[in-house]
């Protein structure tokens, strides 16, 4: 449906990887520095210290020492504009199984449902990365946190996530409610997909002006 292209990453085809080719850390291949090698982006220094990114990371080195060959569909870097990112993945909506789930699969996961928000709330925050800019670092919160979150503290998180510098960012918020809203609106004009288990994807950026010059220049708010 050409009217959802807005609200999902490019596609950037498939690409094959060897186990050899996987970095050591978590990198961006889209930068090259001038001897044609990846080359790490501000994000992926940052995910050096995000324990649960490197730990998908590390496991997926171990999954291709069994497989040393893989196809992959290559996906547009959401992150790779902005200097600190700010990053909310939720989980949307009481149904988490698809229509091809074994039976064993389906009441595992309407099990983990009924013990998250995902029952109560129809959202379930999958992972978090707010930049503390008065401290330098990043906060992050995994998906194990997101399955132990109430209902009741699941705003604090939310306003958590769009408070940055000291200060809750009303402006981000609007934009977010309107990009929601235009959504909504294709998703319930069209009869092509249906949606099971699916996420929402914020980012937006963490980093003060005049940090975003010192850093790199320009970045794309």
């Amino acid at each position: 449906v050409p009217k959802l292209l807005p609200f999902v990453p490019r596609f950037l085809g498939v690409v094959t990887m060897d186990f050899d080719d996987l970095p050591r850390w978590p990198a961006s291949p889209s930068r090259r520095a001038n001897n044609g090698r990846p080359k790490q982006s501000q994000t992926a220094e940052f995910n050096r210290f995000n324990q649960w990114g490197l730990r998908c990371h590390m496991k997926k080195k171990k999954d291709m020492a069994k497989r040393p060959r893989i196809r992959y569909i290559r996906l547009e870097d959401l992150t790779l504009p902005f200097c600190r990112p700010n990053i909310l993945d939720l989980k949307i909506g009481t149904r988490v199984y698809g229509v091809d789930d074994d039976p064993r699969k389906i009441r595992r996961k309407m099990e983990k449902s009924a013990r998250t928000t995902s029952s109560s709330l129809g959202l379930r925050l999958c992972g978090l990365q707010v930049y503390d800019a008065s401290a330098a670092h990043y906060v992050f919160r995994d998906k194990f946190y997101g399955r132990n979150l109430g209902a009741k503290e699941f705003p604090a998180m939310v306003e958590s996530f769009f408070t940055s510098g000291g200060r809750l960012r009303v402006d981000v918020i609007k934009r977010v409610i309107r990009r929601v809203l235009e959504l909504q609106a294709v998703v319930s004009k069209q009869r092509t997909f249906q949606f099971f288990s699916s996420s929402l994807l914020f980012v937006y950026e963490g980093c003060d002006p005049q940090d975003q010059r010192e850093l790199q220049g320009y970045v794309k708010n």
